[in-house]
């Protein structure tokens, strides 16, 4: 199991000083000497504690950004039909057959 980490009052001081200044997470773990996952726990529990749990979050200044737009639901989607053009590349996105046209009917008669 590992040993925890005992943090000294200068570098909690330098975590804060830091991360007010702006400095990203992995800049401030190579100061203090500590991987860069221990030192944002104990960085965003400093910022929680001195009243500041928004410095946790993010370090952005401006407003946030706009969701993306969700896809419609299944209900108000239109239904595509079999071997459309649009279904066959959905269908194949990604596979050998990307980019090829989808094949013909040729009527149930030879399916069945």
């Amino acid at each position: 199991m590992p040993r925890p980490i005992q943090w000294m009052p200068e570098q909690d001081a330098m975590i804060l000083r830091m991360r007010d200044a702006g400095e990203m997470w992995d800049d401030i773990a190579a100061a203090v000497g500590h991987s860069r996952n221990a030192t944002k726990d104990r960085g965003k529990l400093l910022l929680i504690l001195r009243g500041t749990p928004e410095g946790a979050l993010t370090r952005r200044t401006g407003p946030a950004a706009p969701k993306p737009e969700a896809p419609p639901s299944i209900v108000e989607r239109p239904t595509l039909p079999p071997l459309s053009d649009e279904s066959w590349r959905l269908i194949c996105a990604g596979t050998c057959l990307a980019g090829d046209p989808p094949p013909k009917f040729q009527g149930w008669g030879r399916l069945l």
